[in-house]
Protein backbone atom coordinates (compact mmCIF):
# COMPACT_ATOMS: atom_id res chain seq x y z
CA UNK A 1 0.00 0.00 0.00
CA UNK A 2 1.60 3.66 -0.84
CA UNK A 3 2.21 6.13 1.32
CA UNK A 4 -0.89 8.30 2.34
CA UNK A 5 0.23 12.25 1.98
CA UNK A 6 -0.57 13.31 5.62
CA UNK A 7 1.21 17.48 4.58
CA UNK A 8 -1.66 18.46 2.32
CA UNK A 9 -1.18 20.09 -1.29
CA UNK A 10 2.35 21.89 -1.38
CA UNK A 11 2.02 22.68 -5.05
CA UNK A 12 0.94 26.85 -3.86
CA UNK A 13 3.59 27.28 -1.28
CA UNK A 14 4.39 30.65 -1.51
CA UNK A 15 8.46 31.17 -0.87
CA UNK A 16 9.07 33.92 1.12
CA UNK A 17 12.44 36.86 0.89
CA UNK A 18 14.01 35.52 3.97
CA UNK A 19 16.58 37.67 5.88
CA UNK A 20 19.09 35.40 4.77
CA UNK A 21 18.47 35.45 1.12
CA UNK A 22 17.70 39.35 1.32
CA UNK A 23 21.63 39.73 2.80
CA UNK A 24 23.37 37.18 0.09
CA UNK A 25 21.44 39.81 -2.61
CA UNK A 26 23.34 42.48 -0.50
CA UNK A 27 26.61 40.60 -0.04
CA UNK A 28 26.68 40.06 -3.98
CA UNK A 29 25.63 43.31 -5.17
CA UNK A 30 29.48 44.94 -3.18
CA UNK A 31 31.94 43.14 -5.72
CA UNK A 32 29.84 44.38 -8.60
CA UNK A 33 29.50 48.41 -7.24
CA UNK A 34 33.35 48.06 -5.94
CA UNK A 35 34.74 46.75 -9.36
CA UNK A 36 35.87 43.51 -7.34
CA UNK A 37 37.97 45.22 -5.26
CA UNK A 38 35.70 43.85 -2.31
CA UNK A 39 33.51 41.04 -2.13
CA UNK A 40 30.48 40.06 0.44
CA UNK A 41 30.25 37.09 2.19
CA UNK A 42 27.47 35.62 4.41
CA UNK A 43 28.30 32.87 6.80
CA UNK A 44 25.96 30.77 8.73
CA UNK A 45 26.71 29.81 12.23
CA UNK A 46 26.04 27.84 14.66
CA UNK A 47 23.91 29.59 17.31
CA UNK A 48 23.62 28.70 20.98
CA UNK A 49 19.90 28.15 20.39
CA UNK A 50 19.09 25.17 17.67
CA UNK A 51 16.03 26.61 17.05
CA UNK A 52 17.79 29.86 15.68
CA UNK A 53 19.64 30.63 12.29
CA UNK A 54 22.74 32.90 12.92
CA UNK A 55 24.03 34.92 10.16
CA UNK A 56 27.37 37.32 9.88
CA UNK A 57 28.01 39.56 6.99
CA UNK A 58 31.32 40.47 6.39
CA UNK A 59 32.89 42.90 3.78
CA UNK A 60 36.13 40.90 2.12
CA UNK A 61 39.53 42.77 1.04
CA UNK A 62 40.86 39.38 -1.63
CA UNK A 63 43.96 42.24 -2.38
CA UNK A 64 44.88 42.63 1.40
CA UNK A 65 45.05 38.46 2.12
CA UNK A 66 41.57 38.09 2.13
CA UNK A 67 40.73 41.00 5.35
CA UNK A 68 37.36 40.47 6.67
CA UNK A 69 35.46 42.85 8.42
CA UNK A 70 32.20 41.60 10.41
CA UNK A 71 29.57 44.33 9.46
CA UNK A 72 26.59 42.86 11.06
CA UNK A 73 25.13 39.32 12.58
CA UNK A 74 21.47 37.90 12.11
CA UNK A 75 19.78 35.94 14.36
CA UNK A 76 15.73 34.51 13.71
CA UNK A 77 14.09 31.10 13.93
CA UNK A 78 13.70 29.14 11.16
CA UNK A 79 9.90 28.73 11.66
CA UNK A 80 8.89 32.29 12.32
CA UNK A 81 11.67 34.08 10.33
CA UNK A 82 10.60 37.59 11.84
CA UNK A 83 11.26 39.04 13.85
CA UNK A 84 14.80 39.02 13.18
CA UNK A 85 17.44 40.75 15.56
CA UNK A 86 19.85 42.84 13.90
CA UNK A 87 23.62 43.62 15.63
CA UNK A 88 25.69 46.19 13.79
CA UNK A 89 29.11 45.42 14.46
CA UNK A 90 30.53 48.64 12.80
CA UNK A 91 28.19 50.87 15.19
CA UNK A 92 27.68 48.54 17.74
CA UNK A 93 23.90 49.52 17.47
CA UNK A 94 20.68 46.39 17.85
CA UNK A 95 17.43 46.36 16.31
CA UNK A 96 14.54 44.31 15.76
CA UNK A 97 12.70 43.99 12.69
CA UNK A 98 9.50 42.47 12.92
CA UNK A 99 8.74 41.89 8.73
CA UNK A 100 10.35 42.11 5.55
CA UNK A 101 10.34 46.38 5.12
CA UNK A 102 11.51 46.76 8.46
CA UNK A 103 14.55 44.79 7.75
CA UNK A 104 15.41 46.16 4.59
CA UNK A 105 15.51 49.78 6.15
CA UNK A 106 17.50 48.42 9.03
CA UNK A 107 20.07 46.92 6.58
CA UNK A 108 19.57 50.30 4.15
CA UNK A 109 20.78 52.22 7.37
CA UNK A 110 23.54 50.18 8.52
CA UNK A 111 24.85 49.56 4.68
CA UNK A 112 24.86 53.07 4.44
CA UNK A 113 26.07 54.58 7.46
CA UNK A 114 28.63 56.80 7.52
CA UNK A 115 31.21 54.37 9.01
CA UNK A 116 30.31 51.97 6.78
CA UNK A 117 31.08 53.82 3.89
CA UNK A 118 34.57 54.63 5.13
CA UNK A 119 35.46 51.36 5.73
CA UNK A 120 34.81 50.43 2.21
CA UNK A 121 36.73 53.53 1.03
CA UNK A 122 39.54 52.74 3.39
CA UNK A 123 39.68 49.20 2.16
CA UNK A 124 39.62 50.06 -1.45
CA UNK A 125 42.47 52.52 -1.02
CA UNK A 126 44.65 49.78 0.94
CA UNK A 127 43.37 47.67 -1.69
CA UNK A 128 44.91 49.37 -4.30
CA UNK A 129 47.66 50.25 -2.25
CA UNK A 130 48.97 46.49 -2.41
CA UNK A 131 47.90 46.00 -5.69
CA UNK A 132 48.34 49.18 -8.17
CA UNK A 133 46.91 49.29 -11.30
Amino acid sequence: MPAQNLWGYLGDIATTRTPALILQEQAGLLGKLTNEALEGEVRRGPGANPKVLFLALYIVAPALQRYRLKVLDLRYSYADVYPVRVDDSINDISYTADDEADFVDILRGILSSEKVQRAIANLISESQIAFPN
